[in-house]
């Protein structure tokens, strides 16, 4: 995975550090982020699964909605990331949907 997807778990523990700052949603505390023999190794706090009732599934679903409400003077972030396994070149982008788009052919 290294090799095919440098810094993958170095950039998904700024991710869970990002989100987790929101102060929305119970994200996992990382316990530590390394290589080791040519492979990534990100280990993260034990959350344990509760019942995923209706009451469970409308506040994720309000505290999804709240996560994706948090704004910033600009759009992506100071690194380029990942999404899921694709590179995703999200470099900061001046907030407003005619910098967004005007930018999306050059992702």
């Amino acid at each position: 995975m290294l090799k095919n997807f440098p810094t993958y778990f170095k950039k998904r523990k700024k991710g869970l550090i990002l989100i987790a700052e929101q102060n929305i949603i119970k994200t996992p505390t990382v316990i530590d982020c390394f290589e080791k023999d040519g492979g990534q190794i990100l280990i993260l706090e034990w959350i344990e699964s509760g019942t995923k009732t209706k009451q469970f599934w409308e506040d994720f679903g309000k505290q999804l909605t709240a996560l994706h409400y948090c704004t910033n003077d600009y759009f992506g972030l100071e690194k380029n990331n990942y999404m899921g396994s694709v590179g995703n070149a999200m470099n900061f982008l001046l907030c407003g949907l005619p910098s967004l788009f005007n930018n999306v052919g050059n992702l």
